[in-house]
């Protein structure tokens, strides 16, 4: 989904675009939730929109979820978001800024509990 969403589709482009026409644009998000041609009865993706803001030399991004599983999903989204920062920051010529990662509701799954319990009980020990 994301290859499709950030890289396909061109928004990336545009963001950069958009940048490059207004340098200090308050504009700058990439929205995930507004593609009509999404199967809405198919899993969909958590994150809603990634914004970029430019303050002097750097670029700042908020990267916004409506939820996360804190256990299997929560660090691929945060490497998929640095990622996603450090690529369009390059392209700009800018130094990384901020990086704000949100998430409206973060939870674990009942089906991993054991081995949340085990992971809590080893680092608990070390």
């Amino acid at each position: 989904h994301y290859n499709e969403e950030y890289l396909k589709s061109g928004k990336i482009e545009n963001l950069i675009k958009l940048f490059e026409y207004d340098p200090y644009t308050r504009r700058g998000v990439i929205c995930l939730w507004n593609n009509p041609k999404l199967d809405l009865r198919k899993l969909f993706p958590c994150t809603v929109y990634a914004w970029f803001r430019r303050i002097g030399n750097r670029l700042n991004m908020n990267y916004h979820t409506r939820a996360n599983d804190a256990y299997k999903i929560l660090l691929m989204d945060i490497h998929i978001a640095t990622s996603l920062h450090i690529y369009v920051a390059k392209k700009l010529n800018l130094d990384l800024g901020k990086y704000n990662h949100i998430v409206d509701t973060l939870h674990f799954y009942k089906e991993h509990k054991k081995e949340i319990d085990k992971l809590y009980n080893r680092l608990r020990k070390a």
